[in-house]
């Protein structure tokens, strides 16, 4: 629900008398789908830089770098749906872009399920059990933080009386 909400919510509307210029479906459908990839690889290369960054000061003892880069994916998550929604900054395949994709590429939940179960597996059962509420708590506090940070920025742009 969420989902839909933050990428498929209001949108700025297209200006009267301006022609649609899309390549038809498949054309469109080719671009988005390019436009999600780069995001994608650049949150990839974010999640990369961040989680070895962060380990290469603490340490590799506990998934330090992947509970940073989750904490900071739902913080910046948080902050761009309402952000983006309320604002209507972006246009749903922006905001897709932005969400699922930078963001998707950018968070690992799938990677802190399989380091939670190597430490299991490596005989830390202690460190997966600590790993988990860590992940989860952080990360919703983080989303629920950006939510209300979004809500009170205030946009630059000149408004106008309605």
């Amino acid at each position: 629900m969420w989902l839909d909400t933050c990428c498929h919510g209001s949108g700025p509307e297209q200006p009267a008398g301006r022609a649609d210029t899309r390549r038809g479906r498949w054309g469109d459908a080719v671009t988005r789908a390019m436009g999600d990839a780069l995001a994608i690889a650049v949150g990839s290369v974010l999640r990369y830089r961040v989680s070895t960054g962060v380990y290469g000061v603490v340490g590799w003892t506990f998934p330090f770098g992947t509970l940073a880069v989750n904490v900071l994916g739902c913080l910046a998550m948080g902050f761009l749906c309402v952000w983006l929604v309320e604002r209507s900054l972006a246009s749903p395949e922006w905001r897709a872009g932005l969400v699922v994709g930078l963001l998707g590429g950018f968070t690992t939940f799938s990677a802190f399920s399989m380091e939670t179960v190597s430490l299991v597996e490596g005989g830390e059962p202690l460190r997966a059990v600590l790993n988990v509420p860590a992940s989860l708590g952080l990360c919703l506090a983080a989303s629920s933080c950006g939510r209300p940070r979004s809500a009170t920025t205030h946009d630059a742009r000149p408004t106008t009386p309605a």
